[in-house]
């Protein structure tokens, strides 16, 4: 996820526009791996749909990431 945020391990994005951080738990072991943007939870996650995952939330597409995450 580094390489889609441009942060080195876990801290803020140098565009503040994402913050990476480890948490405990998420509540959905079942479906891991997962990740969470806002309140949206993307389970099963690949390594190659992450950048996509991304794109929705960035400034220009938060519109769009909020009326119709389908989480992949």
């Amino acid at each position: 996820m580094g390489t889609e945020t441009g942060v080195a391990g876990l801290g803020t994005s140098p565009d503040l526009e994402f913050v990476v951080e480890t948490v405990r738990c998420l509540g959905c072991c079942g479906l891991a791996p997962v990740m969470r943007v806002d309140r949206d939870v993307y389970a099963t996650l690949e390594q190659s749909k992450v950048k996509r995952v991304l794109d929705r939330y960035r400034a220009g597409s938060r519109r769009a990431a909020r009326k119709g995450a389908s989480h992949d």
